[in-house]
């Protein structure tokens, strides 16, 4: 795997090696006025594109699977 292609999973591997630099989020109590800091920001975005890049790949193995079962058999 050549990590400096933009692949999903080497991106997705970066982006969880930020997040776990940064550590944990901000508690969800704070209030709705405060305003977020950059850092803040940084994490909220780096789990949003973890979440997608998740959820598009169980969209793909589900999709890969499916296509799976409906190939004729021969």
């Amino acid at each position: 795997m050549n990590c400096f292609s933009p692949s999903p999973v080497c991106l997705a591997l970066l982006l969880l090696a930020l997040l776990a630099a940064y550590g944990e989020s901000p508690p969800a109590t704070a209030p709705a006025a405060a305003p977020w800091s950059d850092q803040d920001e940084v994490l909220f975005q780096l789990r949003e594109v973890i979440k997608y890049e998740q959820e598009r790949q169980q969209l793909e193995q589900a999709t890969a699977e499916q296509l799976q079962t409906q190939a004729p058999r021969q």
